[in-house]
């Protein structure tokens, strides 16, 4: 947890003493902090003592975040059973050989996650580093070159998967843990032709409907999508 510090701050009090009555002294005046401040025109017939006194402050003090060895040595997946795997990504830069075909195709999601997130606070009490959330348009398969893989089975990202093809929805329904959003992402609301390719869907134009596989498909803007999930 965070180390609490005291701080003494020293606070000069003026106050003004009437000439009549030296008993009675009457506050004429409250200075700033650390000494600094600006005073007031006095009262010729009144003359001025300092007082001053203590003030003690409770302040957090910076607690410098842990070295990537520590957490990863205390690491532990959302899954235990898929901390080794994890710890092995994160120590060696790669999610596994391009021809496992587990993770991205060419690094990318160790890439993001060694340059811009491996070090980013504020970190998950659970895994040990930060916990973001993601949008995978054309999500594809659950765990074959996905780029949000490594980010949901190690660090415990939420998410969207938007994903149109159905050959892909019970797997990610399965194993993964992103909103499943089996659409289009577009600017307006409606339905486009989708062409079923494998990892090569897409959007169809009407002159190649006949000769690809294609369907109606509904699409939505992508804020839209994210409410489902519970975001803006």
């Amino acid at each position: 947890g965070t180390v609490g510090t005291v701080r003494t701050v020293v606070y000069f009090v003026s106050r003004g003493i009437s000439p009549d009555r030296r008993d009675t002294p009457e506050p004429r005046r409250t200075l700033c902090a650390y000494g600094r401040s600006v005073r007031r025109r006095r009262p010729k017939q009144m003359e001025w003592a300092p007082h001053f006194f203590l003030l003690s402050v409770a302040l957090p003090a910076v607690v410098a975040l842990p070295t990537f060895e520590e957490r990863l040595e205390r690491f532990e997946a959302p899954n235990p059973a898929d901390t080794d795997w994890c710890r092995r990504a994160m120590r060696s830069g790669q999610t596994g050989p391009i021809k496992s075909k587990l993770g991205s195709q060419y690094g990318q999601d160790m890439t993001m996650f060694m340059n811009l997130f491996r070090d980013k606070e504020p970190v998950d009490p659970g895994t040990g580093f930060y916990k973001g959330f993601y949008v995978d348009s054309g999500a594809n398969d659950f765990k074959a070159l996905s780029n949000t893989f490594f980010f949901d089975k190690c660090l415990g990202w939420d998410g969207l998967c938007v994903e149109p093809n159905p050959v892909y929805h019970a797997n990610h329904r399965a194993h993964r843990s992103c909103t499943l959003v089996p659409e289009i992402i577009a600017a307006q609301p409606g339905f486009y032709n989708f062409g079923f390719g494998g990892v090569m869907g897409s959007v169809r134009g009407a002159e190649s409907d006949v000769r690809t596989a294609s369907q109606k498909t509904a699409a939505n803007p992508l804020d839209v999508m994210l409410l489902r999930a519970n975001r803006t």
